[in-house]
């Protein structure tokens, strides 16, 4: 399957919203099977929540004093 073929997509698509329909699961989509698919949504999130809470964590830091402060650069391995 490719994940930017259209017509691929559009299959998926239709085999998703016929297993939502059996299932009675609604706001099956085009754009939802999209994201879905190529992992947008889950990645947008998570990756906007791990810069959130590395911004709080360095301004805590600077206002308490309590660590020491990010100098040069930050690695997240999760």
């Amino acid at each position: 399957m490719d994940k930017d073929n259209p017509e691929h997509m559009q299959w998926v698509c239709a085999k998703a919203q016929e297993r939502a329909d059996k299932y009675g699961i609604e706001g099956v989509d085009y754009k939802l099977t999209m994201g879905v698919t190529k992992n947008i949504i889950p990645a947008v999130a998570s990756t906007n929540a791990i810069v959130s809470a590395a911004c709080v964590n360095e301004t805590i830091k600077i206002l308490t004093g309590c660590g020491p402060m990010v100098n040069s650069y930050m690695q997240y391995l999760g």
